[in-house]
């Protein structure tokens, strides 16, 4: 979970139904839990539902329960999406949910598929009322759930590690609506039932829930308001998150090779070649990297970022020996924050640079299709060489060095890579041709990925969206296949013609 956890836990009551159970502060005016904790899933629910919501905060601050309104599923589709039994309250934010609300990333991207999710959940059951009050103090289990098993019915089953129950007598009742999470991904909404006279733990998948469009823009539109954010989130803006838009084949290949490494127990150094047509950006994919992909798979905090340092590539005129020299000498440079200092001739002296927190190990290239030569490919060979031989004093964190080769085919990039002496401790993963976007990745980009990626910016991307479309159809004469170039260069102009 999330740091400060505690003081968004959430009780929920509704008056109108009896009902109690948990929830999850999920922005200063917006609570997520399970839909049956207010009403009956069967039927749709009154116009006039009395509910009131709790923080953790509030109850430190000696507040009282506050009013909150049922604004998804709205009535009008809670027989469409009331089986999904995951509910959004909305509830008027105050000094305590703007403090208490923080950064979330929803959803399971990012998280493996071919493992048990560890996860973890914290609710306000029976079994923990207060001896002589009417109060419920907070229960937090663990346990893990397998990535596919309910897929199609959207749910998660979950196996405890321990503290369950063997039989029910109603003493969990109340935990149900609780946030779900994984690896800090909040991922599910948590249902108890009695099965066969046992409680049984099963979660709704929030992503169910997030391909509803209603319910994907609310959530981050409120995800917007809070002040929390990152340094880095201040920098951003919708011409830089043109790297979001359709690169899934190569971030998707990227993510595999980057999470095995994570995952093995020996670390070892990753290569990764990117190219394409100077129109695709082939340097956009490496902003996407830093911006959202590693920082997603390193589940670093709200805000922070992987940048790459440039390592400038020598040219196709140097010789090996010089070539590979220079390039230890900028290594060094960038580990050692330019100080000047000696590079070390043994690949030890590397190791413990790189392997240093505060330092970096995030590298890229840039490459010109004339520098694809015989000579080059031997210079790679021994840079590959280089960090194998730094790899055997056992790194503590793999270190990437992205290779960006603008305008050349696939048959140059494959024909040059046949020159290429692998390194068996050096991961090479493989990469496809960086492509031109389909229309459809417009809507996704401008509807899905920009306000999940940085909330703070789904306001503008909402309101220039048919300038947005319009300049773009315009430039394209039709709704038709787009480059990166072309994305940007209208994003650039709409965001002029705003100003």
């Amino acid at each position: 979970m999330p740091g400060d956890i505690e003081t968004c836990l959430t009780e929920v009551r509704c008056k109108t139904t009896s009902g109690y159970g948990s929830g999850y502060l999920i922005a200063p005016d917006l609570v997520l839990t399970a839909c049956h904790v207010i009403a009956d899933l069967t039927r749709s629910p009154p116009d006039d539902l009395d509910i009131d919501i709790r923080t953790i905060a509030h109850f430190n601050a000696r507040l009282p329960f506050q009013k909150a309104k049922l604004i998804w599923p709205p009535p009008a589709r809670w027989q469409e999406l009331a089986d999904l039994d995951i509910a959004l309250l909305e509830i008027t934010p105050d000094p305590v949910t703007k403090k208490a609300a923080q950064p979330i990333h929803f959803g399971t991207d990012g998280l493996p598929r071919d493992k048990m999710l560890q996860i973890s959940f914290a609710g306000f059951p029976r079994l923990m009322t207060i001896r002589n009050s009417d109060n419920r103090d907070v229960r937090q289990l663990f346990g893990e759930a397998a990535p596919a098993t309910g897929v199609k019915q959207n749910i998660y089953t979950i196996d405890i590690n321990k503290g369950r129950p063997a039989k029910s007598d109603e003493e969990w009742k109340g935990a149900s609506g609780a946030a779900v999470f994984s690896q800090g991904q909040l991922i599910a909404v948590l249902t108890v039932k009695i099965v066969d006279g046992m409680d049984d733990f099963s979660a709704m998948r929030l992503d169910a829930a997030l391909r509803d469009p209603d319910f994907r823009q609310r959530v981050a539109a409120s995800q917007a308001a809070i002040s929390t954010k990152g340094a880095a989130e201040s920098n951003l803006n919708l011409g830089r998150l043109v790297c979001l838009v359709d690169r899934d084949p190569q971030d998707s290949a990227f993510r595999t090779a980057y999470r095995k490494l994570l995952d093995d127990r020996r670390v070892r150094p990753l290569c990764c070649l990117i190219y394409g047509g100077a129109r695709h950006r082939p340097i956009d994919l490496a902003d996407r990297f830093a911006l959202v992909t590693i920082p997603e798979l390193r589940k670093l905090r709200p805000g922070e970022t992987s940048p790459f340092k440039p390592i400038n590539w020598p040219s196709s005129e140097v010789d090996v020996t010089n070539g590979l020299a220079t390039l230890r000498a900028l290594l060094w440079n960038v580990l050692c924050d330019e100080d000047g200092s000696e590079v070390p001739v043994e690949p030890a002296a590397f190791r413990e640079r790189l392997c240093d927190e505060s330092r970096p190990h995030f590298f890229v290239s840039e490459l010109s299709p004339t520098q694809l030569t015989a000579e080059s490919a031997v210079l790679w060979s021994a840079w590959l060489a280089f960090l194998e031989s730094v790899a055997v004093y056992e790194l503590s964190r793999p270190p990437l060095h992205i290779f960006l080769v603008t305008d050349a085919t696939r048959a140059q990039i494959e024909a040059w890579l046949k020159q290429i002496t692998p390194a068996k401790e050096v991961a090479l993963p493989s990469f496809a041709e960086l492509g031109a976007c389909k229309w459809i990745d417009f809507g996704e980009w401008i509807d899905r990925r920009v306000p999940k990626i940085v909330p703070a910016l789904a306001a503008e991307a909402t309101q220039i969206k048919d300038d947005l479309e319009s300049e773009l159809d315009q430039m394209l004469g039709g709704p038709r296949e787009f480059t990166a170039s072309d994305l940007k260069t209208v994003v650039r102009k709409v965001r002029r013609m705003a100003r």
